[in-house]
C-alpha cells in the first residue's frame, strides 16, 4: 500500500524552493518601488539623475542645493569659543545665489547672516541688523537660493545667552 501523501498537490516545498519564491517576491517588490519612484520623479518635473547624490563636476557631492545646520538648533554666543556662531554649510553645485536672513517668532527681520568668502556657509553672531546683541530666544532662519533651483528653506534655531 502507498503512502498518502505520495502524488499529493500539498507537499511541503522545500528551502530551496521557499527561497526562490523569496527571492521572486523580492525582485517584483523593487521592480514596483522603482516604477513608482521614476513615476513620481517625472511627475515632479525631474529626471530622476536630480534625486541622487553623486558625481558631479569631476568630484563627488550633491546633485542638489543642500543645507547642514551647525550646532544643531542651539547656539551660545558668548565668546567661549563653544558653539558661539550659527552655522549654516552647504553644496552648491550650480553655484546658485544664496542669501540667509533671520527673524524673530513674530517675522520681524532680526540679521541678515554673514556669507563666507572661502566657504559655502552661511554664519549669524547672534547680533542684530545694526550688530547690537539681540536677547535670547527662539528665531526663524531663511536660506533663499536663486538660480537653476530656486529654493526658500526654513527653520529654528535657539539662542541662548
Amino acid at each position: 500500500m502507498a503512502p498518502d501523501n505520495v502524488g499529493s498537490i500539498n507537499r511541503t516545498p522545500t528551502n530551496k524552493e521557499r527561497k526562490m519564491k523569496k527571492m521572486k517576491y523580492m525582485v517584483k517588490v523593487i521592480l514596483v518601488l522603482s516604477a513608482l519612484f521614476i513615476l513620481e520623479c517625472t511627475q515632479l518635473g525631474g529626471r530622476t539623475e536630480e534625486y541622487y547624490r553623486g558625481y558631479v563636476d569631476g568630484k563627488f557631492g550633491a546633485t542638489s542645493f543642500e543645507i547642514k545646520v551647525h550646532p544643531n538648533k542651539i547656539f551660545t554666543p558668548n565668546g567661549d569659543g563653544w558653539n558661539d556662531y550659527f552655522e549654516i554649510q552647504y553644496d552648491n553645485p550650480y553655484d546658485a545665489l544664496v542669501s540667509g536672513k533671520i527673524y524673530d517668532i513674530k517675522g520681524r527681520l532680526v540679521a541678515d547672516m554673514e556669507k563666507d568668502e572661502h566657504k559655502e556657509r552661511l554664519i549669524w553672531d547672534g547680533n542684530g541688523v545694526n550688530n547690537d546683541p539681540v536677547t535670547g530666544g527662539l528665531y526663524i532662519y531663511q536660506v533663499e537660493v536663486y538660480g537653476p533651483e530656486n529654493k526658500i528653506i526654513k527653520g529654528i534655531v535657539i539662542l541662548v545667552r
